[in-house]
């Protein structure tokens, strides 16, 4: 077998070395192409497309909210009868108009509570989007920051809700029953027919009214029962969200940690 000659001999050793360098030039892009989660890392970018469809579904479930609020709020067709008659305060009883004054209170409060997770909501779920699209660490750090507030503002609300259940329910069937007693016919009225309901509880005795049939629940419980039904529904739905945004922490934490280590090994 002839001998390389010393031309062929550096030939061969300088197509080695630039073979060896578009290896290496190869593998440091694939290294970075994978670290940006489009390939290679699997869990990476099964965490950041998580995080990026559960704050998408959290930004929606925000301006849902906000929307539902503002037209319940502003649609003088809902409730219009028992609307009117909370606005309308004006009564010779000072003891039933005190009672709408602390209704009406609550509901301006709770219309403000829900407006402001809705805006937090869908802020956050932009904010969160964003951030797993640029896997930006600042930004994940902003983020799950401002969801542990958030979590813990949504806890504090349901312990509210339930501690103040028994209080809800007596404000809510005193004023009910103070409207039979003192005879206020728009209040009556508005019971009765939204209600489907029949006279109110005294001493713990139902009394019948003329204005609606026998057999029908009493207005005070048929009040609080539609309430309750309300409240147990929105304690549900506040279930479903924490469980939804206690995941997306979870997800975001991984890709957090997942680019710290990165990072470092770069």
């Amino acid at each position: 077998m002839d001998s390389l000659t010393p031309a062929e001999l550096d030939c061969d050793s300088s197509w080695t070395t630039e073979s060896s360098n578009s290896f290496r030039d190869r593998f440091s892009y694939r290294r970075k192409f994978c670290s940006m989660g489009y390939g290679g890392g699997k869990c990476s970018c099964c965490s950041r497309a998580v995080v990026i469809l559960m704050n998408f579904v959290m930004m929606l479930a925000g301006l849902a909210l906000i929307g539902l609020v503002l037209w319940i709020r502003f649609d003088v067709r809902f409730e219009h009868d028992i609307r009117q008659n909370l606005i309308n305060a004006n009564s010779s009883d000072s003891a039933l108009g005190s009672y709408k004054d602390q209704i009406k209170t609550g509901i301006i409060v709770a219309f403000w509570v829900l407006i402001g997770f809705g805006c937090a909501g869908a802020i956050l779920g932009f904010i969160g989007s964003i951030s797993g699209c640029c896997k930006n660490r600042a930004m994940l750090g902003l983020y799950l920051t401002c969801m542990i507030i958030m979590i813990l503002l949504e806890i504090a609300v349901g312990i509210f809700m339930l501690v103040w259940r028994p209080k809800i329910r007596d404000g809510v069937k005193n004023y009910v029953n103070k409207s039979f007693e003192i005879g206020s016919q728009p209040d009556m009225q508005a019971f009765v027919y939204r209600y489907s309901c029949c006279g109110f509880d005294s001493t713990n005795v139902m009394i019948a009214v003329p204005m609606c049939p026998l057999g029908q629940p009493s207005c005070p419980s048929a009040v609080w029962d539609r309430l309750d039904f309300s409240l147990m529904v929105a304690g549900i739905v506040l279930i479903g969200i924490l469980v939804l945004q206690i995941l997306t922490q979870l997800f975001t934490t991984a890709l957090l940690i997942k680019s710290r280590h990165e990072e470092d090994d770069d």
